[in-house]
């Protein structure tokens, strides 16, 4: 009863590349990039473009076959579809993150200089302490220096610019914290902090 003919075998068995479905998978993927997965998910992000990559080989490697069959790679293409949602996740989370540490160390940064400020108004009012202008000129330079510094610091967050932000507010406190013990060393009795 039941007839097989041959070309209707072929027929059924070939599928067409999913081609849209790549190019849309690969188009999600770059865009992930471009909104930094690969710096603040790096892992994430190196997963999901392996699984991609290797989704692809495998498309390449079922063109070749006389019957070709994506149903598995198109399920893989959903999978990495799905994934790149939780990396997309992971990294606005973690660029949250970044940008709440930014706004923290510039906040240390703000009290650091305010405390500097308020030791070297101390020591310039001392009147133990004489022949200091050029050591208190240079200690407000650098105090502009810093508040120059956060200043370029908050340009590059507004700019979305998280990790060189980043990396410059954590140079400011450095250099605060270090002006900071320069003066209490120098200076320690003739400050008073409060």
């Amino acid at each position: 009863m039941t007839a097989v003919i041959p070309g209707m075998m072929v027929f059924a068995g070939c599928q067409e590349v999913p081609q849209e479905q790549i190019e849309n998978t690969i188009a999600i993927v770059d865009s992930l990039e471009l909104k930094g997965a690969n710096v603040f998910a790096p892992e994430s992000f190196q997963k999901l473009r392996d699984s991609l990559n290797n989704t692809i080989a495998q498309v390449e490697m079922e063109k070749a076959k006389f019957l070709e069959d994506y149903t598995s790679e198109i399920k893989q293409l959903e999978g990495v579809a799905s994934f790149a949602e939780e990396v997309n996740l992971e990294t606005a989370e973690k660029k949250e993150e970044v940008r709440n540490e930014v706004l923290t160390t510039v906040e240390e940064v703000r009290s650091l200089l305010e405390e500097n400020n308020q030791m070297i108004l101390q020591v310039s009012q001392s009147s133990n302490v004489m022949n200091l202008n050029n050591d208190l000129e240079s200690l407000n330079q650098e105090q502009m220096e810093l508040d120059s510094t956060l200043s370029e610091t908050a340009e590059l967050l507004s700019q979305g610019e998280l990790q060189l932000s980043k990396e410059r507010a954590v140079l400011a406190r450095d250099k605060a914290v270090t002006l900071n013990n320069v003066i209490k060393e120098k200076y320690g009795a003739k400050v008073m902090i409060q």
